[in-house]
Order: C-alpha cells, then structure tokens, then sequence
C-alpha cells in the first residue's frame, strides 16, 4: 500500500468482528465506573455516539445478560442502582427480554 492510498482509508482500532464486543465492554466499563449512571435510550446513544439500532442492540445485550435492567420510567441503570428503580422495573425488563429474543430469532 502506496502512503497515497493509505490517507484514504480509515484506520481501524478493532477488528471488525470484534466491534460488538468492545462497545459491549466500553458501555459495562461506565456503568461500572459510575454506579449510579441512568440513562434513557436516547441519552445512551449520544453518550455513545451511537445510532439507534446499535445502541438498541448493546443495550438488549446487556439487560439479557442481568448486568443492567430498565426502570419503569425507561432508564438503564445497573440492578444495584436502587434510586432508578421501582416494583414495575422487572415488568419492563420482561418485555425488553422478549422482544430481544424475538429480533435475535428472526431471519
């Protein structure tokens, strides 16, 4: 590759199968930074930077996997975080599951 070509082609930190996996990490590693973090989906993907459906699927991941939920006025926030959640934050985390597991089965 010529240092012409090279200017023109963005430099990628990540390998690209791996890009899940690190906005994965970085969204848990400030969640864990800041305990008491809660955010609505639109304020996660201008934190992040990221359009919606990437931020959705990052998100659904993490609600799957019990490192975050969603409170019944639609924030994430971390389980432990309990000034964010109330009784019918587990109402909001069952739907969430259930349309996540609806759009990974899909074709």
């Amino acid at each position: 590759m010529t240092p012409a070509t090279a200017i023109h082609q963005p430099a990628l930190t990540v390998p690209p199968e791996d890009y899940p996996g690190q906005l994965v990490r970085r969204v848990r590693a400030e969640y864990l930074e800041l305990p008491a973090l809660c955010l609505t989906f639109t304020q996660a993907c201008r934190l992040w930077a990221l359009d919606s459906a990437t931020c959705e699927r990052v998100l659904w991941y993490l609600v799957a996997e019990g490192f975050l939920t969603v409170s019944a006025t639609g924030t994430y926030v971390r389980p432990t975080n309990a000034c964010c959640l109330d009784a019918s934050g587990g109402a909001r985390r069952a739907a969430i599951l259930a349309a996540a597991s609806a759009v990974s089965t899909a074709p």
